[in-house]
């Protein structure tokens, strides 16, 4: 699933892949055709998009927030 806002309904929507009408790959990245739900077509480019790399805790060190066990519950 993807979000896409359509500029037509004004709306942010949250979709699935049955939405793409149409994809293409690009040299700077995917474009597809979307189909939002009320039926408006719309240009959802993939590459902005892209996740960003997530920021590391800041209260311990890497290596020792992964030697810490496991507490029942936590999970």
């Amino acid at each position: 699933m993807f979000d896409i806002t359509c500029s037509t309904c004004q709306q942010r929507y949250l979709v699935g892949t049955r939405s793409i009408r149409t994809f293409r790959n690009t040299d700077e990245g995917p474009v597809a055709i979307v189909r939002c739900p009320v039926g408006h077509l719309l240009e959802h480019e993939f590459r902005a998009r892209a996740p960003q790399a997530a920021v590391a805790p800041s209260a311990l060190p890497e290596r020792e927030a992964h030697d810490r066990p496991l507490v029942a519950g936590s999970h």
